[in-house]
């Protein structure tokens, strides 16, 4: 098994990263993220990757929130989180 120890040592990532990382690893877990570095060492570990509008997409298309429910999770994060998602992509969530 792969530590938190071991993913740590790749300076291109946070210490957040490193960890869900390293969670996912152990849980057999899919990461969810929009960081291109921590989407590669995350498949380089042989672990399921997705991104976040992927994943909002998704709960909209299989009725798990509606259009409105997930429009007011991704303004939260924007407030909250300093979130920022391209104009496309976003019109492309709620297609």
């Amino acid at each position: 098994m792969v530590f938190y120890h071991e993913i740590s040592q790749n300076k291109k990532l946070g210490r957040g990263e490193c960890e869900a990382i390293a969670y996912c690893l152990n849980t057999s877990s899919t990461f969810i993220t929009n960081d291109r570095k921590a989407r590669q060492v995350a498949s380089e570990y042989g672990i399921t990757v997705t991104s976040l509008p992927a994943l909002l997409k998704v709960m909209i298309k299989k009725n798990i929130r509606t259009r409105e429910e997930v429009k007011k999770i991704l303004d939260k994060m924007k407030t909250s989180d300093n979130y920022t998602l391209n104009p496309a992509v976003e019109r492309e969530i709620f297609q």
